[in-house]
């Protein structure tokens, strides 16, 4: 379980550096100079991380009930279906 734990949290780490990524290209392409620009964006991309991280954690609870399990499997099923 502490694996299914580990992978959702690093998951999320993953999505927030994501954020930090994308917001220093936003920053480069929009050369932003004035400084309360620079900290609205900061504070966008932590509450847009935060968000993520929340909805990963969510995913992670719903992981552990069995009938999230089964329509993940029939998703997974359509899918490859489709791709093949």
């Amino acid at each position: 379980m502490s694996d299914v734990r580990s992978a959702w949290k690093d998951t999320g780490e993953r999505f927030a550096a994501l954020g930090g990524s994308l917001k220093a290209h936003y920053d480069e392409q929009h050369d932003v100079d004035d400084e309360k620009t620079k900290q609205e964006l900061g504070e966008s991309a932590k509450r847009f991380a935060g968000a993520l991280q929340d909805a990963v954690e969510a995913l992670g609870a719903a992981a552990k009930d069995p009938a999230v399990k089964d329509d993940v499997r029939k998703v997974g099923t359509s899918l490859a279906g489709a791709l093949s």
